[in-house]
């Protein structure tokens, strides 16, 4: 009698399919769109939050406490102007 105990996956199903994901992300952009706009796209730089934005605000109540006393004075400057 031949017993096989199975051996569990390396990757899990959830992981596969993120990586899987990312792998089609990560291709080159097609020749026809380069062609359609006269291959002017560029790598999009981040954004910051500006002092009035939502996100800005969050963080900036998040990270209060952790903020060295250097850091707070520049963001009670950055506040006030």
């Amino acid at each position: 009698m031949n017993v096989y105990y199975l051996q569990p996956s390396h990757k899990s199903f959830m992981i596969k399919k993120k990586l899987a994901k990312k792998m089609r992300q990560n291709r080159p952009i097609p020749h026809w769109i380069r062609m359609r706009t006269d291959n002017t796209i560029s790598v999009g730089i981040g954004v910051e939050p500006s002092l009035d934005s939502k996100v800005f605000w969050q963080f900036a109540k998040s990270n209060y406490g952790r903020l060295s006393s250097k850091q707070e004075k520049l963001f009670l400057f950055l506040v006030v102007f």
